[in-house]
Parts: C-alpha cells; structure tokens; sequence
C-alpha cells in the first residue's frame, strides 16, 4: 500500500499531519501536476479545508494529498465518490452521482445506491438502496430506500443519517440557498421549501414557452437576484428566466440564441455555457466568453472558470471571466472535470491532472508540461515469498498466505529458490490481489526494487500534457462564407442572416475546416432528407429502402419541371417496378437495385432522362458516412457550380 503519511524532509520527528489541519511541504500549487497512481484505479474525491483527496476504486483507501501529490495520510475508509466535511466529521459519500445529477443520463453498469461513510474510521453512517436525489446545504441528502413510484425522499443529515421529512417528488434537479430548497420536477413544476421544516414555501407551474419539462438543461441557480431556470420555447432559441424566491414570480427574463446546456454563478455575474461556447450574463447584458467550444462542459469556483470540449480535447481557462482565457489542446482523454479554490482537476482511470486556473504560460503556442508525481509503495508493504519460476518477461513467486503470484518484470536474473519481497499490492474488480513490485538482490549484492509495467515512482520528473493553442476567433470563415453564397445563388437554400451562418459554421464545422462533403453536410443540416425536393436535391440513409415506400415518388418531385413522370408501381426484394411516361407513352420496367442500391436506382432514372432528351440528371455529391446525397440539376448548371468552387459534384450517377 502507498505510505500512511508522509514526514517533512526538514523535521524527521515530526509527527503525521491531521486531516483536519493538515500540514504539507509546499505552498499553493501554481503549475500543472500530474499525480500517476497506475496501476492503482483512482478517483478524485474532492477537498475541504487546504486537504485534497483521492479515493481507490476496488479497494478501501482515502489518500489524503499534498499540493505536490504526496500522500499525507491513508484513512481506512471505503471507497467513495466525494468527502464532504459536516461539522467535524469527514464524510465520505458512496453514490455515483455525488458531484450533481443529471436525470435521464444513466448507462448500464450506473450505481444506484448510495452510502455514508466516517472517512476517518471508515465506519457506514447511513444507506440508502435507491440512491439519493440529492446533496442539500452541504449537510443534508434527499434519500430513499425503495423505487416505487410515489415513494417519497427523506431529507437526513450526511453525518449521521437522522431523518428530518419527507417529500414526494419526481426526478427532481434541486439547488438551495442554505435555507431554502428549490426543486425542478421532471414536470416542469417549480417549488420552494423551507429546509428546516421541509415547509412548502411557493409552487409554480410555468406556461408552455416557459416550462422547463424533460431533460434538457434542468439547472437552477439562486443568486442574490434570484432564482434562476432555462427554458427553450423553440428550437435554436432559450430564455433565462428568474424568479422572486420569495414568492416565484418572475421577475426578469433574458433571451439567448441557441441552446443552453448550464449556469454557473461566479462573481462578475452568470456563466451560461451554451452549444458554441461560454458566455458572462450580467446587467442583462449577454458578453462572449469562450467562444468555438462546441457543446462545452464549465465548472467554476466562485471566481474563475475552467471548461472543456465535448470531445474532451481542448481546456480553456481563466482566474476571472473577464481575464483573457488562454487555451490548451489536451494529449490523453480526462473524463471528470471538478474545480475548487483556484484548481481543477481532471480525472482518468489512474491519473489526476491538477490544474491551477491562475496559470499563465509565457506563449501562446508550444508544449505545456506538468510536474509528475509517482506515489510509491511504501516498504513495509513488502512481503518476503520465494521464486518457484523465472524467465525473461516475467517472475513465478510463492507466497506463504497469497499463494502463487505472477510478477511481471522482465529480465531479473533471478532463479527458482531465491529469497524476494514482493509489494504495491492491487485489488482488481474482482476483489483479487496482485503485486506489482519486487525487492531482491541482484548478482553483485545490491538490493533492487523493480515495478511492472507503468508503475515506476518519480518525484522529479516533467512530462508533456498538452500544446498551448491560440483562441478560435468567432468569425466565419471564407471558405464557408464562399459555401453558402454558392448553396444560395443556385437556389439550393435561403440567404442566411448573420446569426444563422454563424451557428451553422459552428455547429457543421467547429474546426473551420471543409471537404468535400461539404455541400451535402450543409443541405442535409438545413433541409433533411426530403425537404428540398423541389430545389433539386435528395439525401437518405444507405439503408434507404428499410426507410421509405417510395423513394421512386421523391425522385419524380425532384423533376416535376421535366416532361418526364415516374412512378414506382411495386417491388421485389432488391428490385422496384417503375413506370415512365414520356409525352404520353407509358413504359414499365424493373430497375435492378442488387448491385448498387440507391445509386443503381440514380442510374436508372439518368437513363429515363436521357431518353426523354432531358438536360437534367442526377448527380451524386460527396457524404461523409453511409449516406447518399444527390443533387438533380441540369448538367451544364452542375458544371457551373463546380466551376465556381462548390467541391463534391462526383458527376453523373
């Protein structure tokens, strides 16, 4: 196991730090630190008081650590999602969702329950079978036992389980001022309770263009305004809405353009991350903050903000909203974002990236390194077992009580019957322990430790965990500007408004980077699959013929100007029965679809035209993914267009 504490360098007698006050070797962190627990599976368990904690995930073990990811103390405790401090207990909090919950999310595999637990003594406090609704106050947790429906949350205390009422909602999101509760039903309907009496302050049932119903952006916000909800009265459109919390009344109402995923209140105002980015409310005034972070995920202290992508790539952050953010392309795939008193910190399965939000990199472009720190086993976690087996990858030791253990370290020179210690004991899912250390001597009589795999403890060392990168600028760019006039001057969609480009830029070309499939990607986000017919252009699934009865009838409303008419008569699997009538005379045939699909059926109605000595044909544009796109367009007017620089007009079908 990792060192229950660790000493000062400096006073070797002194005494293990306390939880409550502890006392580290280093000042406030002000660079990146990279904290390796591997091939231990960690989470980050939050901090309270200048202490920061990680937990283990298969095995019980509370870290607390320093602001140079030393391990202060080990606590017997459980593992846990997060350690809250009530009073003078830390607890230690088992429930999934104990960082804030988001109804309608849940995957397979999700914790239901939810547990308490004495950090300290490692000793459960309270459980709850179906979870928690949840955390109120900072003291309190809206719980229950069973899931049936009408069963009513009990509001208790974190530290020692004590009911205080009941009250029967669904699926509440729930924010709370310290003496109020507010709770967002799945309804829509808004209420307010007393949190000490559990009192039913005030309810609201806001009307259509204002209800907040389902699962998008359920948040409430209490500020000293008030209490603060989003709402979406139509697609691409959102109003932030505050209400008296004395009464529910509203009192202001802000609208924004596009949709809002969250807010988060800081000091110069409100953080509303939205589908493009982040922005500052204040004075009902509405200032860009990120700008060309698609769908960004934003935390805050209080103070300053930290938000990344939601492909998880790119970091942005900043001390204050109103500072300059700066920007970071991100190496590895960090799944948990928290933030508190300046830092945050993203988790992986074994690392934790701390990150301090008063960070400010001399350039704007280049590496971005973090300290790097290897938590090691300590030596009394060593235990004496004897080599039964050794090779060139890996070593064979029995163990008295453990039995027989694989350690895999190659090249040890060690032999069957050698006197070894193995250590860094890890408890897998399964609850099965493994070592991933070694001690022995080596030929000469120098004692060795060796460690598998990642698990090689550095203090010392710097490693690369990102490249700074230069804002996305807000605008436009040419190429997609030169798109859509051309998109526009054909006839194959309406002029655009500003607003509207740049939403469309953002939300088909975040990267500002076009292809060929440019044109489809835009028609198909503006007008689906078949509402541009009449312009000449069609797009459907590969799969087309599990979608539609009559592709053949979309194709003819692509043509209703030609002197030509089909009509799709019946079909056989693989094969459709058309009809086409050119001036008058009928002709029936099967179009064979076995070889090509829908492009064999393009094909087949090219050959139509050309026989009714049309200019128009079918043309195929390039897709990017199992989609066709076409565009039916008079040839020479195709060959202008690709003149012009509209890019993947493959030609004829």
């Amino acid at each position: 196991m990792f060192s229950i504490f660790r000493r000062k360098k400096d006073s070797p007698s002194q005494p293990p730090a306390q939880v409550d006050s502890p006392e580290f070797t280093s000042g406030p962190i002000e660079s990146p630190l990279l904290i390796d627990f591997a091939p231990r599976k960690i989470r980050y368990a939050g901090e309270t008081q200048g202490a920061w904690f990680a937990s283990y995930i298969h095995e019980a073990g509370l870290l607390v650590l320093d602001n140079d990811g030393g391990v202060q103390q080990q606590l017997p405790c459980p593992p846990v999602d997060r350690v809250v401090k009530v009073g003078d207990r830390l607890v230690g909090i088992d429930w999934q969702h104990a960082w804030g919950r988001r109804w309608g999310y849940s995957s397979a595999g999700d914790r239901e329950h939810a547990s308490g637990y004495d950090a300290m003594t490692g000793d459960r406090l309270w459980h709850k079978e179906r979870g928690l609704g949840a955390m109120v106050a900072g003291k309190y947790a809206l719980g229950r036992d069973k899931a049936l429906p009408g069963t009513p949350y009990e509001l208790f205390e974190l530290a020692t389980g004590k009911a205080l009422w009941s009250v029967t909602t669904y699926e509440p999101a729930t924010a709370d001022d310290g003496t109020t509760l507010y709770l967002l039903e799945q309804s829509g309907k808004i209420r307010a309770l007393d949190i000490a009496t559990g009192h039913e302050r005030w309810a609201v049932e806001p009307d259509a263009p204002r209800r907040n119903s389902g699962y998008l952006c359920r948040v409430l916000l209490p500020t000293e305004a008030g209490v603060w909800y989003v709402a979406h009265p139509e697609d691409e459109k959102a109003l932030l809405i505050c209400l008296d919390p004395s009464s529910g009344d509203v009192t202001e109402e802000v609208s924004f353009n596009g949709w809002v995923n969250n807010l988060v209140q800081v000091a110069d105002g409100i953080l509303v991350a939205h589908e493009f980015g982040v922005a500052l409310l204040a004075d009902r005034s509405l200032t860009p903050v990120i700008d060309n972070l698609p769908e960004a995920t934003c935390r805050s202290d209080g103070s300053g903000l930290v938000s990344y992508s939601s492909d998880r790539t790119t970091l942005c952050w900043a001390d204050a909203p109103t500072t300059n953010v700066s920007w970071c392309k991100l190496g590895d795939d960090w799944h948990g974002l928290r933030v508190d008193d300046g830092v945050a910190t993203l988790s992986s399965d074994t690392k934790l990236l701390r990150w301090p939000l008063n960070y400010r990199p001399k350039n704007t472009t280049g590496p971005v390194e973090a300290r790097l720190s290897c938590p090691s086993p300590d030596a009394s976690d060593f235990e004496p077992a004897m080599v039964s087996f050794a090779g060139p990858a890996l070593v064979t030791v029995q163990h008295e009580s453990r039995g027989r253990l694989v350690v895999k370290i190659p090249n040890t020179g060690l032999a069957k019957g050698d006197s070894v210690a193995i250590g860094g004991f890890v408890v897998g899912p399964g609850g099965s322990s493994k070592p991933t250390a070694i001690e022995y001597r080596d030929g000469s009589g120098e004692q060795v430790r060796r460690y598998t795999g990642d698990a090689q403890p550095n203090d010392s060392e710097a490693t690369e965990v990102g490249k700074l990168v230069k804002p996305k600028k807000a605008g436009v760019p040419k190429a997609i500007k030169k798109l859509v006039a051309t998109l526009t001057e054909f006839g194959l969609i309406d002029p655009l408004s500003s607003a509207d480009l740049r939403k469309l830029s953002q939300r088909i070309f975040p990267g500002g980077e076009l292809d060929d499939s440019a044109a489809a990607r835009v028609l198909q986000h503006l007008h689906g699959e078949t509402g541009a017919l009449s312009r000449g252009f069609l797009c459907h699934d590969w799969r087309f013929g599990q979608e539609t009865d009559d592709v053949v009838a979309e194709f003819a409303t692509c043509l209703t100007k030609e002197s030509i008419e089909i009509a799709q008569l019946g079909q056989k699997p693989d094969e459709l029965h058309v009809r086409t009538t050119i001036r008058g005379e009928e002709n029936d045939a099967w179009a064979d679809l076995s070889e090509g699909g829908l492009q064999a059926l393009a094909s087949f109605i090219n050959r139509q035209l050309e026989a009714a000595g049309s200019e128009v044909r079918v043309h195929t544009l390039a897709t990017d993914g199992d989609w066709h796109a076409y565009l039916i367009r008079p040839t020479a007017e195709a060959s202008t267009m690709s003149a012009s620089g509209l890019a993947g007009i493959e030609g004829v079908a």
